[in-house]
């Protein structure tokens, strides 16, 4: 059950939600046998389902915030200003370096 939800929980950030339908499905063939009684196969697919539901959500939830604050986090590097002057002198002065190692090879 955890592995499933490991499994699932990996794939759904890479949007890979084709690929995460085996899981369950692979589950369904190792278990073919006890899907014979109908209150277990009930409890089984709505708990896979549940399980599969819960775990993209999840996962897909926890992307988003990466994502979002990952736009924040460069949105706040792009606009920043320089403190003081000293700033733009060091900002000057590495720029100068790097053109000079650039020329040089």
């Amino acid at each position: 059950m955890a592995t499933e939800r490991t499994v699932i929980s990996a794939l759904a950030p890479c949007e890979q939600y084709g690929a995460s339908a085996f899981v369950p499905a692979a589950k369904g063939i190792a278990r073919f046998k006890m899907l014979d009684g109908k209150e277990f196969a009930e409890c089984y697919f709505v708990g896979t389902f549940a399980s599969s539901a819960l775990a993209i959500l999840v996962s897909s939830a926890i992307r988003e915030v990466l994502v979002w604050s990952q736009r924040v986090l460069a949105a706040k590097v792009a606009s920043r200003q320089p403190d003081s002057w000293s700033d733009v002198d060091e900002v000057e002065r590495r720029e100068t370096l790097h053109c000079e190692m650039r020329r040089r090879g």
